[in-house]
């Protein structure tokens, strides 16, 4: 695989990280009791950011393994798809095959 692709994919494995990271402390510090207020994150919202985490992650492993050897065994086809259902499933991260086309047509 070219080296351009494997920049684009490291640069969507990066927002990965930063979204997993945005979703987990909304669950860490908006889950918290709020001494003013006494509001705590309902079960609900705890739920789904945990949802989406798992798929973000679940997505995204195999792309990180496949990186140590620049994408030389990479099941693009299949990550592909994992990205399309993340997509479909979750309407706020239709952004990562936007961001990699986006990458690619930046960098030529």
């Amino acid at each position: 695989m070219d080296d351009l692709k494997v920049k684009a994919y490291k640069s969507i494995l990066f927002q990965a990280l930063l979204d997993i990271r945005q979703l987990s402390g909304g669950i860490v510090w908006d889950g918290q009791l709020e001494p003013e207020e006494g509001v705590q994150q309902s079960t609900e919202n705890v739920v789904q950011h945990a949802q989406e985490i798992f798929h973000i992650s679940n997505a995204y492993h195999n792309l990180a393994d496949a990186l140590i050897d620049d994408l030389a065994h990479f099941n693009e086809e299949n990550f592909w798809n994992q990205i399309d259902h993340l997509s479909n499933t979750f309407a706020s991260f239709k952004h990562y095959k936007l961001l990699y086309e986006q990458y690619l047509m930046k960098q030529k």
